[in-house]
């Protein structure tokens, strides 16, 4: 199953890589941050994240303001990182 899985994504690839643009950013300075609040800010459905750490005031601001204006957010981190230093975790939570 996860073999047929796998090829199928194989085989669809270039298909999907063709119709894809590809932006390359770099951290920190880089433009990371700023690109992806961008996608963030312009996202109409639904946001979907999983991260083992969280420390981003300008990407939990972003979110904020995505559910705020009607756009499904889940956000999934490793408990094991909530109560660490800089985390935003208890912010995005409530």
């Amino acid at each position: 199953m996860r073999v047929t899985n796998f090829l199928i994504i194989l085989l669809f690839l270039p298909f999907l890589a063709s119709s894809m643009t590809l932006e390359v950013y770099f951290s920190p300075k880089g433009g990371c941050a700023d690109a992806i609040e961008r996608r963030i800010d312009s996202a109409k459905k639904e946001i979907l994240v999983a991260m083992y750490t969280f420390t981003s005031s300008q990407l939990a601001w972003a979110l904020v303001r995505a559910k705020k204006r009607g756009v499904d957010v889940k956000v999934i981190l490793d408990s094991s990182q909530a109560e660490e230093r800089f985390s935003k975790a208890e912010f995005l939570k409530n």
